[in-house]
C-alpha cells in the first residue's frame, strides 16, 4: 500500500523537517524527547539517530493536499500538518499501552522498551506538542478550536472502543459512531484544515470534510479486516491481534449476528471472556460466516461516497486526482 510518489516527493521532506523542528527546539530533559523521536522513527532503540520505520504520515499529507487543492500555499499548512501527525501519534502511544501491543512498525512499542509510566508521559508530551503546533498555525482561532475538538473526539472514540470489549450487545450503529470519532474525526479534520488554511470556500471545505469522513470510515473498516486476517509483514503486529484483544470490530459484530449453533457458542464463549480459544480458530469461525464479502461491500460504498463528495469542491488539478489516488492506495478493497 505505497502512497502515490507524486505526493510523497512534493511534501514528505518538508513535513519531516517540520516535525523534527518541533522536537529539536526543546531543551533536552534526560531521554524524554529522544523517546518521542524513537516512536517517530528517528532514533534506534539505543537512541542513536536513524531513519527507522515510521507511519505513512497520510493524515498530514491530506491536509497539505487539500490546501493545494483549493489554491492555497501548502507551506502555510505545515504547522497544522505537524499538529495532526503529533496528535495521531499521541493516540498510537496510548493505544499500544491500552491494548498491550508490544510492537509498532516492526519495532518494540515505546512502553515495551521504557515501561508504561514513561510511555504514558511521552504520549502526553506528544499531545502537548500537537497543541503548540496547532496554535502556531496561520489560521484563525476557529481552526485551533476545531483541532482541540478533534483531539477530544479521539478520546471519546477510544473510550467507546475499550468499553465495547466488555459488552456483548454492541450494535453496528454504535460501531460506526465509535470509528467516526476515533478514525473518521482526525481524517475529516485533516481535509477540513487544509481547505480552510488554503482559503477555500465553505462549499469546498464542506466537500473536503465529507470526503475525509467517508474515507476515514473506509480506512478503519479496512484496518479491521487487517486486524483479523493480515499477517505480521503487513501490520507490524502479531497476527489476529484484534482477536486477542477481543475488539468488537465490524467483522466480529457481523459474525455474531450471522453465526449459528456451535460457531455462535464458540464466539460468545470467547468474546464474553468465559473461555480462551486459539485466535486462528476464532478467525476461521468469523470467516465462515461470509462477513468478508460484506466488508468489501462496505469499503466500496464508503470509498465511492468519498469520491462523490469531492465533486462540488472543484479542486485544482492534479490535487483532486491525487486525493482520490491517496485514498485508493490506503483502502485495499481486494484484500477485504
Amino acid at each position: 500500500m505505497a502512497l502515490p510518489t507524486s505526493i510523497t516527493h512534493r511534501y514528505v521532506h518538508a513535513l519531516e523537517a517540520e516535525l523534527q523542528a518541533w522536537l529539536s527546539q526543546r531543551t533536552p530533559v534526560g531521554h524524554h524527547y529522544q523517546m518521542l523521536a524513537y516512536h517517530m522513527g528517528w532514533c534506534s532503540e539505543s537512541l542513536e539517530p536513524v531513519s527507522g520505520p515510521r507511519g505513512k504520515r497520510f493524515r498530514p499529507l491530506l491536509c497539505l493536499l487539500a490546501c493545494d487543492g483549493v489554491g492555497g500555499r501548502w507551506e502555510d499548512a505545515l504547522p497544522m500538518a505537524a499538529a495532526i501527525e503529533f496528535l495521531h501519534n499521541f493516540s498510537l502511544i496510548h493505544d499500544d499501552i491500552e491494548d498491550h501491543d508490544e510492537s509498532r512498525h516492526h519495532r518494540p512499542s515505546l512502553w515495551k522498551l521504557w515501561g508504561e509510566p514513561l510511555a504514558i508521559n511521552a504520549g502526553d508530551a506528544m499531545l502537548a506538542l500537537s497543541g503548540l503546533a496547532a496554535l502556531s498555525s496561520s489560521g484563525d482561532g476557529e481552526i485551533s478550536r476545531r483541532f482541540q475538538e478533534t483531539a477530544l473526539a479521539l478520546t471519546e472514540g477510544q473510550y467507546l472502543d475499550m468499553s465495547f470489549e466488555r459488552r456483548m450487545d454492541v450494535s453496528s450503529a454504535e460501531y460506526f459512531e465509535m470509528i467516526g470519532l476515533k478514525s473518521g474525526a482526525i481524517i475529516a479534520f485533516s481535509c477540513e484544515a487544509g481547505g480552510r488554511l488554503g482559503g477555500g470556500s465553505e462549499t469546498q471545505v464542506e466537500a473536503l470534510t465529507e470526503f475525509g469522513r467517508h474515507f476515514g470510515l473506509a480506512f478503519q473498516i479496512c484496518d479491521d479486516v487487517r486486524g483479523i486476517w493480515a499477517g505480521l509483514e503487513q501490520t507490524g503486529k502479531a497476527p489476529a491481534k484484534d482477536i486477542l484483544n477481543r475488539k468488537k470490530s465490524l467483522p466480529v459484530l457481523l459474525a455474531l449476528e450471522r453465526a449459528r449453533g456451535m460457531d455462535l457458542d464458540r464466539l460468545h464463549g470467547f468474546y464474553d471472556l468465559r473461555r480462551d480459544e486459539d485466535p486462528a480458530v476464532i478467525s476461521d469461525v468469523i470467516e465462515s460466516t461470509g462477513v468478508r464479502e460484506e466488508m468489501a461491500a462496505e469499503l466500496r460504498s464508503h470509498l465511492h461516497r468519498a469520491y462523490e463528495a469531492l465533486a462540488p469542491a472543484r479542486l485544482v488539478q492534479p490535487y483532486e486526482a491525487e486525493l482520490r489516488a491517496l485514498a485508493g492506495s490506503l483502502v485495499d478493497v481486494a484484500s477485504a
